[in-house]
């Protein structure tokens, strides 16, 4: 029993102080989660950068679940996490930017977005975002470049649908108003059961305004009122501000 005791005692000093024995569980090879995860991903064994690249990919997916749930400050804390665990994570770098485009920080959005963009050429929605962020941050050159590249990425209509739409607000914002007229149309002409519609004819109907074209304005304000505004993260992505039920309205009556 002495010897028992003996030979506990000597395990015991020379286990890490402060280490608890289920954290010492958590060790790989000899290294410290922490340390594993601190260290470049390309200085890693084989082994280890399949674990790190795998969590990034997990806090990712939290961080996209949280942003589509409403909850920004949670959406950006999950994806800083992947993004330092994965500076190449083109969906956590995407994601982020998107999460800054909601809330308008375009300065926030740009860097993350061009960084996505230069790892994957043809992502559509880090193009896409990155218009919305250089419109934000008045690059107009910038923004009409990275919408181009996302349309002639798009896979489908319905994908051109939306980018059409950032397209018209870049013009809308910039003061090229009959570009922005065509730009919307296009919307129009593409799907005109759009979810956001009702702040395409909205936009229509103010320009139309600016033009003196009456009529066309109030048929414009009318159709928006009677629309859907758009509602949940989609409109809100895309740096857009959902309408008032009452706005089209007001102008509708300010028409007539």
């Amino acid at each position: 029993q002495q010897q028992q005791q003996q030979q506990q005692q000597q395990q015991q000093q020379q286990q890490p102080h402060g280490v608890h024995p289920q954290a010492a569980a958590h060790r790989m090879h000899g290294h410290d989660v922490a340390h594993v995860a601190a260290a470049p991903v390309s200085t890693l064994a084989a082994s280890e950068r399949e674990v790190v690249l795998a969590t990034s990919d997990v806090w990712a997916s939290i961080g996209r679940l949280r942003s589509g749930m409403g909850d920004g400050g949670g959406a950006v804390g999950a994806l800083d996490r992947a993004i330092a665990l994965n500076d190449n994570n083109v969906g956590a770098l995407a994601a982020a930017g998107a999460v800054f485009v909601s809330r308008r920080d375009g300065a926030s959005a740009i860097p993350l977005l061009r960084r996505a963009v230069d790892l994957a050429p043809r992502h559509v929605d880090a193009w896409s975002s990155l218009g919305t962020a250089t419109t934000l941050a008045n690059m107009v050159g910038e923004a009409f470049s990275a919408f181009q590249t996302a349309i002639s990425c798009a896979p489908d209509k319905n994908r051109l649908v939306a980018l059409w739409h950032g397209v018209g607000v870049m013009y809308d914002v910039h003061g090229s108003a009959e570009l922005a007229v065509d730009a919307f149309n296009t919307v129009l002409s593409l799907q005109p059961t759009y979810e956001c519609m009702a702040e395409v004819q909205f936009a229509l109907g103010r320009l139309h305004l600016h033009f003196g074209r009456s009529s066309d304005a109030l048929t414009a304000f009318l159709a928006a009122a009677v629309a859907p505004a758009a509602l949940g993260g989609r409109g809100v992505d895309r740096g857009i501000r959902p309408l008032a039920p009452a706005d089209p309205w007001v102008q509708a009556a300010k028409v007539y």
